[in-house]
């Protein structure tokens, strides 16, 4: 027999003997009826924190006018959710026609009717590397038709969006032009 193998047998015996001790003492208190006695512990008693008297919510924060800009906000905005003066659905960027004071632009690449295809479109040119987004759009205040206007920016100085404008029109046999972009 190998030194290993009479190694292995050891730590088995022991363990059996192990096993079969604790066997011994604890089977009988298990299984003559009347289980472990519980023991009942005095309680421990101490002395409940000091806690600090409530402020007042008007004493922590301070004077909102939340409710007054939400309202602005609410009358502002169609059903829809579209800024009635720009028809712009709020939160996305807004696109105009460029005025002279005008410092952000963007070139619009395409004007969807179906938000999937101005998606798709979004998607394609940002797999190529442009920043592109989509805006949605009513033509005409109280219509209910959308335009999805997909469009790549901001840019910061007029000349490179032009420069930007051709690049575009040219990969993608686009008319593309130059906007200017707001929020």
């Amino acid at each position: 027999m190998s030194e290993r193998n009479s190694e292995q047998i050891r730590y088995r015996v022991t363990g059996g003997v192990f096993l079969t001790a604790l066997a011994i003492i604890f089977l009988p208190m298990l299984l003559d009826g009347e289980g472990m006695r519980p023991v009942t512990l005095d309680p421990i008693e101490r002395p409940l924190p000091e806690v600090a008297p409530l402020k007042r919510l008007s004493e922590i924060a301070p004077e909102s006018d939340f409710v007054d800009r939400a309202r602005t906000l609410r009358e502002a905005v169609d059903e829809g959710g579209f800024h009635r003066n720009t028809r712009t659905r709020v939160g996305e960027p807004v696109l105009f026609v460029p005025e002279d004071d005008t410092s952000v632009w963007a070139v619009q690449v395409g004007s969807f009717s179906s938000p999937e295809n101005a998606r798709a479109f979004s998607d394609r040119l940002r797999g190529d590397g442009y920043e592109a987004f989509v805006s949605s759009h009513k033509p005409k205040p109280g219509d209910d038709e959308i335009i999805n206007r997909v469009a790549v920016g901001p840019i910061l100085d007029s000349g490179e969006a032009g420069s930007l404008r051709e690049e575009l029109a040219g990969r993608y046999d686009i008319e593309a032009r130059v906007m200017g972009f707001g929020s």
